[in-house]
């Protein structure tokens, strides 16, 4: 497996990745009408033309196996966590700890005092698993169905 950095040409992958990662392993934690809001499958391509210029402002890497992408993550440069994400079939294998590390010696070069994320329900405990504290809670604005989520930080 190799970390490397985002470039443009995943983009569609990663979106992918997204959507059919969201609605494999979120469903024991959200309705399905939940996931559509948070990963709406028909919407893919405005999600690719978000997430392409996102996704270039941030610090953005992905990892690939066999040169499949199989996860991706990515931090602004204030310390805030946006996404981190791992193909349903690797997950558990060490990847989004390897990309979190990543991102994780990236804010401490910039000089960053911590980590925020926004987390789902479901990534808590790997959250938790890296040194992360859940700071409060929060429902996702301007959804009409509310969607819970954790706001964690790590001191860096």
């Amino acid at each position: 497996m190799e970390i490397l950095k985002y470039e443009e040409h995943d983009i569609e992958e990663i979106v992918d990745l997204f959507v059919d990662t969201v609605h494999k392993t979120s469903l024991a934690d959200y309705t399905e009408q939940q996931l559509d809001i948070w990963a709406p499958p028909d919407e893919k391509k405005q999600l690719i033309e978000e997430w392409k210029k996102t996704l270039r402002q941030h610090i953005s890497y992905v990892a690939k196996y066999n040169n499949k992408l199989i996860g991706f993550s990515d931090l602004t440069l204030q310390g805030e966590l946006k996404r981190i994400y791992v193909h349903k079939n690797y997950i558990r294998n060490g990847i989004a700890t390897k990309l979190l590390e990543k991102l994780e010696g990236e804010a401490y070069e910039l000089g960053l005092p911590h980590i925020t994320t926004i987390s789902s329900i479901t990534a808590v405990p790997f959250f938790k698993s890296q040194g992360y504290k859940i700071t409060s809670n929060e429902n996702t604005p301007g959804v009409h169905i509310p969607t819970e989520n954790m706001i964690m930080q790590k001191e860096l």
